[in-house]
């Protein structure tokens, strides 16, 4: 395993950060593009407008897609394909991975 450096430019107040990161693939250095920390959370405060700005959050770009999330109570998340309830999720082990990978699994039976 070597270590390369890496810069991180933020989108967003354009600071570098440079740190050294692992990898098993011979690259000298690399440059890749991030959000600060501080940038990472204006954003986030700016964003939230109450829980439903976070269960649009955690659907990313599938909410695009016409996915919605909606709490009905405080042990399940439902998620909705326009007006269609396609799955029911338990809270305690809902994940976003586990949401995206139920938005694609679905999006791929309707092809």
């Amino acid at each position: 395993m070597a270590e390369i450096p890496v810069t991180y430019q933020c989108w967003g107040c354009e600071s570098e950060k440079k740190v050294i990161e692992e990898t098993d693939e011979p690259i000298p250095s690399k440059t890749v593009g991030n959000l600060c920390e501080e940038c990472q959370k204006e954003r986030m405060m700016a964003n939230y407008t109450g829980k439903q700005s976070v269960l649009d959050e955690a659907l990313g770009e599938f909410k695009d897609y016409g996915f919605s999330l909606v709490e009905p109570d405080d042990h399940v998340t439902e998620l909705y394909f326009k007006d269609k309830k396609i799955a029911t999720y338990n809270q305690t082990k809902l994940t976003e991975l586990i949401l995206h990978e139920g938005c694609r699994n679905f999006l791929k039976s309707l092809a």
